[in-house]
């Protein structure tokens, strides 16, 4: 479990981060679902991307990913939600 200090630094390092993960009208696939299991083991935090034409919400997805892979909400903004699992191999560590 994340503290508030670290989560406060994830999410200072997570502006300089790209969106990995974008999810579109098919909703979370088991594509999509891949390659955020392989963004978490690279990276340790991914910002996932939902498109206007979704039929999903940043809500429901947050909730399916953290629940799937025990990964832990970092910030969400808008249609965007920055998640972060701890990994040895991971780029980013706190």
């Amino acid at each position: 479990m994340l503290n508030k200090d670290q989560k406060k630094e994830l999410r200072r390092l997570s502006h300089n981060e790209n969106t990995v993960v974008s999810i579109g009208k098919n909703g979370l696939t088991e594509t999509v679902l891949e390659s955020f299991e392989l963004a978490l083991v690279s990276h340790n935090l991914v910002k996932v991307g939902i498109q206007k034409n979704a039929d999903i919400t940043i809500d429901e997805v947050v909730e399916q990913l953290v629940d799937q892979f025990a990964c832990e909400l970092v910030s969400k903004v808008g249609r965007v939600a920055v998640l972060y699992r701890y990994s040895s191999k991971g780029r980013i560590k706190v």
